[in-house]
């Protein structure tokens, strides 16, 4: 037997049903009878690629550690953000990569 998955759409209350290869069908509900295209998987690619396509794209980094001394001598740490960066693509770095 082989196994299949359903999606249930929780904003329009709809059951989606992999009716026909490479899409979703709406088989109740508010969007029956409509089709979605499955998504193929993306494609992996450095952040230079990334860079060449999306030039104004943030990344997003940690922030600092908030270190603490605890009473007892122990280092309390919090737990860090997250925090936008901007990242300067490589190809746009000087000589000392800054």
């Amino acid at each position: 037997m082989d196994s299949v998955f359903v999606l249930y759409d929780r904003q329009t209350e709809s059951v989606w049903y992999p009716l026909k290869r490479g899409q979703m069908n709406a088989v109740s509900g508010p969007r029956k009878g409509d089709a979605i295209p499955i998504l193929e998987k993306p494609k992996v690619v450095t952040l230079g690629e990334w860079f060449e396509s999306h030039p104004d794209s943030k990344v997003l980094v940690p922030a600092p550690r908030a270190r603490t001394i605890g009473a007892a001598g122990g280092v309390n740490i919090r737990p860090r953000p997250v925090q936008a960066a901007t990242v300067t693509p490589p190809d746009q770095l000087g000589p000392t990569g800054e």
